[in-house]
């Protein structure tokens, strides 16, 4: 007997056999608006040290804002930051495991210092 399947429940990019070049990701910080004590410095720190445990090469790393988010100010809501990060070589597997996204698929992104 012969069993034949459709995706093998991996996705497409973790099923990717390369790696990344120099390429630069976001994901959106956790923290939200009146939280106290809030960090991004420590929360990119966290993610960077992360990203190098598993073997990613980060050339860079920053704090940034989504220009396209719209958002109201109340207390736990999201504050529209995103953390940067400028890798040299990055597996798809480490990209999908903490949630990364290609900064390209976030037009008008910009700068912002991290606190």
């Amino acid at each position: 007997m012969s069993l034949t399947a459709c995706g093998g429940g991996e996705s497409e990019l973790a099923a990717a056999n390369t790696l990344f070049t120099v390429t630069s990701f976001y994901k959106g910080s956790s923290l939200v608006q009146c939280q106290p004590e809030a960090s991004t410095s420590a929360e990119l720190a966290t993610l960077v040290a992360s990203l190098k445990t598993a073997e990613a090469t980060v050339v860079s790393s920053s704090c940034g804002f989504d220009n396209n988010w719209v958002g109201t100010t109340v207390c736990g809501s999201s504050t529209g930051v995103i953390l940067v990060v400028k890798t040299e070589s990055i597996s798809p597997e480490v990209v999908q495991k903490y949630g990364l996204r290609p900064l390209s698929d976030l037009p008008g992104a910009k700068s912002a210092p991290c606190n």
